[in-house]
């Protein structure tokens, strides 16, 4: 993905790119600098910053968010086998497991949310489950100053795909949202309703 982002930044054609578009922090920073040179239009698709849901959040944030929690425990990693897809189960190719898969949205939220000075306080990460070469289960925790924020990703959810185990729960001062999504395709109008 690395090398077809910068064919596009190159040639100037608009595009999105899943993420996390490279397998490394080096990977990512340097397509971020290079769009940043650029004049096309290039994206990834961060979902959760659109809609009400990130309003919200974000009215949240202004009070300051002290705890967020979020999980996300997608199908078991056989589905990448079964859909041909093994280089996702080979850190070489797809740069780890369900963390860098799926985590990357929780990231964003996190960083949005609490600051620019985030940092990872604690990670936990394990391939028990599959005894893949990458990740089934992880656990994130990121701080700053007193705020927490713990990321939970694996793929251990006994479903097939497009079916999974979200929660969020974030708490300020005054307010606490929490909720609880099983099913993707409702995903976004929950999300939605969240408020």
């Amino acid at each position: 993905m690395v090398e077809e982002a910068r064919f596009l930044l190159g040639e100037g054609i608009p595009f999105a790119i899943e993420k996390p578009c490279g397998l490394n922090a080096s990977d990512v920073a340097g397509l971020a600098a290079l769009e940043a040179r650029s004049s096309g239009f290039s994206a990834v698709p961060l979902v959760f910053r659109n809609g009400d849901f990130t309003t919200r959040l974000r009215d949240m944030s202004a009070e300051g968010i002290q705890y967020m929690t979020y999980r996300f425990i997608a199908g078991f990693a056989v589905r990448y086998e079964q859909a041909n897809c093994n280089w996702m189960l080979d850190p070489a190719t797809a740069g780890g497991g369900c963390t860098i898969n799926l985590g990357p949205h929780f990231f964003d939220l996190a960083v949005l949310l609490m600051g620019d000075d985030v940092r990872v306080r604690h990670a936990t990460m394990s391939n028990a489950a599959w005894r893949h070469p990458v990740e089934d289960y992880s656990v994130v925790t990121l701080e700053r100053g007193a705020d927490i924020c713990v990321i939970e990703t694996g793929y251990l959810y006994p479903a097939p795909t497009s079916t999974f185990d979200m929660h969020f729960a974030l708490r300020s001062p005054s307010h606490i949202l929490s909720r609880t999504i099983r099913k993707m395709s409702r995903s976004c109008a929950i999300l939605a309703s969240a408020c």
